[in-house]
């Protein structure tokens, strides 16, 4: 079976953005 790609890509994408939301919320702590 061929890798479904776009899956694993959207998969990277939401990770990132999730990562880029908690660093943005630690800053507004400080």
């Amino acid at each position: 079976k061929p890798f479904n790609r776009t899956k694993a890509l959207d998969f990277l994408r939401n990770l990132i953005i999730r990562k880029d939301k908690e660093s943005k919320n630690k800053q507004n702590e400080k």
